[in-house]
């Protein structure tokens, strides 16, 4: 059992039934955000299902895979053996198994919860079981905050006791506001287009015509776009200093046709 990040940019989580059948999930998300990830496994009804800040993954739209997903019950049981966090395995040469990011908080419950208590879980930002009102009698049985840590032992807030031992890591503070949801496309209703007569921007020969634009449209929303540090809402005319040249009247109405002109050299980040 275990949850993980891959270079595909997505988190993937897998478990195992007794008979060693592997059932995993995956869910798009870029790096460098910070994330709040859920997953909860229900042995009763043999299905688990997987959350990413508060949204459920989803095939349809390439969000992540099916969920929820159906698995054979019993689960595998791995008796005293421990549980390890940022490494599937410690004992590995394999510096790539070792996760390269940061972790603020770890909870772990006996059960599984129903979609009125995970809404009622992500009324905040930054959600905390030790401050939701519904898991007031619904205590985990393992909270680790990591900013809670002394002498290299992370404290079990539940009050179960089952301290952790840190080993490797080092402890940083940042401030967590809001967490940006992943950029990615939404279609709910079927979209049609018309494709002019355009000059190529295809792959030929192995490389994109247009292959510096191409490049660095992609660079910039990989990177910026996606990665929360550009507001799409704000990006365009207003990254230009322009002037208002002709104001008119549209057939004598209250709407206006207004031409401008652009006062300074167009960013290289933007395609005319």
């Amino acid at each position: 059992m275990g949850l993980g990040w891959d270079n595909s940019n997505a988190y993937s989580f897998g478990l195992f039934n007794q008979k060693n059948n592997h059932s995993y999930m995956w869910i798009k998300r870029h790096p460098d955000v910070w994330t709040h990830l859920m997953i909860t496994a229900n042995v009763d009804e043999g299905e688990m299902r997987f959350y990413l800040n508060g949204e459920e993954s989803d095939s349809r739209f390439g969000h992540g895979s099916e969920s929820p997903l159906k698995f054979q019950p019993p689960l595998k049981r791995y008796g005293g053996n421990p549980f390890y966090i940022g490494v599937g395995n410690p004992n590995t040469d394999n510096k790539t198994d070792f996760f390269a990011g940061d972790i603020a908080q770890i909870s772990i419950f006996d059960r599984s919860f129903g979609d009125d208590e995970i809404k009622d879980y992500y009324k905040t930002d930054y959600p905390s079981p030790r401050f939701t009102k519904v898991f007031y009698d619904k205590r985990p049985v393992l909270y680790y905050d990591f900013s809670k840590v002394k002498d290299g032992i992370i404290y079990d807030l539940s009050g179960n006791g089952n301290h952790g031992i840190m080993s490797g890591g080092y402890m940083m503070f940042e401030p967590i506001d809001k967490i940006p949801n992943t950029t990615l496309p939404h279609r709910n209703r079927t979209g049609r287009y018309l494709s002019l007569r355009h000059d190529r921007n295809d792959i030929v020969g192995g490389k994109f015509v247009h292959q510096k634009d191409t490049s660095v449209n992609e660079k910039r929303f990989v990177e910026e776009v996606q990665g929360g540090m550009i507001n799409t809402d704000e990006d365009g005319l207003t990254d230009l200093n322009y002037s208002v040249v002709r104001q008119e009247k549209l057939f004598g109405t209250e709407h206006e046709i207004i031409d401008f002109r652009c006062e300074q050299d167009i960013p290289s980040h933007v395609e005319y």
